[in-house]
């Protein structure tokens, strides 16, 4: 049996396994070890009635809200009977929609846990010696002679009183779980019902200029690369905060960015092992757009002393950003004017203008203050979520890096979780995320000898030296990912996950070697070890993976909900965003 039909059979079951374990204290001494059994049991008797109040009020809140007839509190034939009916199941799929299979896995997991606990209860019934099936010990009990009275003569345990005290602690934590899902179950549907409030909808308006900025940098840098410089042009994004809608960012993120309103930070790089390599970090600038489209961000003046003024061990050679006054020229051959200014001892800044164009302006080398390494080397986030992995760390908590593997401080992990999920609508559905945002993606700057900065994730991308069709038509429009909605959801939130406990989903749930995990095992898998017993995440982290996970971020739109859809971002901002940034708040930076 399976599905919702579970909650009927343990609803059944636990008033048995209550009067039974009740029965059988009476029969202990109390003195000596008897005291430490009898306290045991009762604590076990209380969890038990617990967890089935807290099932029965869950069952209640969902009958109601699917439309269904509550039927009474003594009446436990009565709710296997309706659990049975197809109509019943059917009104409550309806309702749960998306989180119809979530919710029964939970139940499920509850079952297991109660087949777990009867396999140690030696002859329950007088017709079944041992069986972990609970529907056979409701069947056997109603079929015996003696009825209740018989269990609780018969009853006797034959297991150690500190795999009772384990049972104890995994049926707690199964309330926990059941009550965060009733809680986010009922939230997703007043979401839904309501409209997104006026903070979602200013940052979701925000986040989506950022994004159509992102597409136009691509398409600008797309026609500015020469024919015969470089076999291959790189350039590495950087992971920035660059929006400010939710009031005043948390201290760890306002020291840490450096970037004024409107502004991408790249890295442009080639081969290191060419004999004309290049490598210049850069700001590039959003200019000509009007006041009201500039309007939801920062100001220009919003930037702190920045990356030059901080205290990092892996660092490029940089001036001090500040946005251009003017645009001296158009610039057509990105690798020739970052060398011409080069040859100048002059720094080349850049500018995305209103047309898709790039422009720069040069600012003199003798503002650049000494730096103490370059570092051109990078490293995958998958490489730092590694078991015993030894790629050294700097950044997010300052320090000197270790030899040995460490982890990440909750500082760390709650900025990297803000300003990917920040940059995932930011840079949705444009070439920037494709194939996909996740660990083997994104990458840290790195260095032997000063290990990964991990306050300065990017994500790259290759331009041949003709790019023809690597990532726009023709006609000069953008070429969107293939990865559908729901999936990219998915990969956020397996990407929270693996952030949060620092290991690879295929760590934690190995594959089948000979086949490849399809989107639904993966989904699978991630709400698996959402609900793990081990180092469950805090609420809000859990709320907004949940709702990454489970899909409930585009439940506000009717139909098949498409990339484009401003309710999708809303909902996105509220559920997931929002949340993130509140909790990120309660991490201050070291000193």
């Amino acid at each position: 049996m399976s599905g919702v039909e579970v909650v009927g059979l343990i609803l059944g079951i636990i008033p048995l396994v209550v009067d039974g374990l009740s029965s059988y204290k009476e029969t202990i001494n109390a003195v000596g070890s008897g005291i430490r059994k009898r306290k045991t049991i009762e604590t076990l008797c209380r969890t038990l009635t617990e967890h089935r109040l807290a099932l029965r009020l869950l069952l209640n809140c969902m009958l109601q809200n699917s439309g269904c007839e509550i039927p009474s509190d003594d009446d436990d034939s009565g709710i296997q009977t309706m659990l049975a009916d197809s109509d019943t199941r059917q009104a409550m799929e309806d309702y749960l929609g998306s989180h119809y299979d979530v919710l029964v896995g939970a139940f499920e997991h509850c079952e297991q846990i109660f087949r777990h606990l009867i396999t140690k209860v030696a002859r329950l019934v007088p017709s079944i010696k041992e069986s972990s099936e609970l529907s056979s010990i409701l069947e056997a009990n109603k079929q015996s002679e003696k009825g209740w009275s018989d269990l609780k003569a018969r009853i006797s345990l034959t297991f150690k009183i500190k795999d009772f005290d384990k049972d104890c602690e995994k049926l707690r934590i199964s309330i926990d779980t059941l009550d965060r899902l009733q809680r986010l179950i009922s939230s997703n549907h007043q979401m839904a019902e309501q409209k997104p409030s006026r903070r979602a909808k200013k940052l979701a308006t925000a986040l989506w200029r950022m994004r159509n900025y992102a597409e136009d940098l691509y398409l600008a840098l797309f026609k500015r690369w020469g024919v015969n410089c470089h076999q291959s042009h790189e350039v590495k994004l950087l992971l920035e905060d660059r929006i400010q809608e939710l009031g005043n960012p948390p201290n760890r993120i306002r020291q840490k960015q450096d970037l004024p309103v409107q502004a991408f930070r790249l890295i442009f790089a080639t081969d290191i092992c060419a004999p004309n390599c290049l490598w210049h970090e850069s700001m590039v600038y959003i200019v000509g757009r009007d006041q009201q489209d500039s309007g939801c961000c920062n100001s220009p003046n919003a930037g702190s002393q920045g990356a030059a003024g901080r205290k990092l061990r892996v660092k490029i050679n940089v001036p001090e950003s500040k946005p251009p006054v003017e645009v001296a020229e158009e610039i057509k051959d990105i690798c020739s004017a970052i060398g011409a200014a080069r040859n100048n001892n002059r720094h080349l800044t850049f500018a995305l203008t209103k047309d898709r164009r790039i422009a720069g302006s040069k600012t003199a080398t003798g503002q650049l203050k000494p730096l103490a390494s370059t570092a051109r080397e990078t490293v995958p986030l998958q490489a730092l979520l590694q078991p015993g992995s030894t790629v050294t760390r700097v950044g997010g908590g300052g320090g000197a890096p270790s030899a040995t593997a460490v982890r990440m401080s909750p500082k760390t992990k709650m900025y990297l979780a803000w300003t990917i999920t920040s940059n995932f609508l930011q840079l949705l559905h444009t070439p920037w995320s494709s194939p996909r945002l996740c660990a083997e993606t994104i990458k840290f700057l790195h260095s032997p000898q000063d290990g990964a900065d991990l306050d300065r994730a990017f994500m790259s991308m290759s331009f041949g030296p003709c790019p023809q069709g690597a990532g726009a038509t023709s006609q000069g429009s953008v070429a969107s990912p293939d990865l559908p909605l729901r999936e990219a959801l998915v990969e956020l939130g397996i990407l929270l996950l693996e952030i949060w406990h620092e290991t690879t989903l295929d760590k934690a749930y190995p594959p089948d070697a000979a086949t490849k995990r399809s989107f639904l095992e993966r989904r699978g898998c991630a709400f698996a070890w959402l609900e793990e017993d081990r180092d469950v995440p805090v609420e809000k982290y859990y709320q907004a993976v949940f709702h990454c996970i489970s899909g409930s971020v585009m439940n506000v739109v009717s139909g098949v909900p498409t990339w484009d859809d401003m309710r999708f971002w809303e909902s996105m901002c509220e559920s997931v965003i929002v949340p993130l940034h509140s909790f990120s708040k309660s991490w201050k930076p070291s000193q």
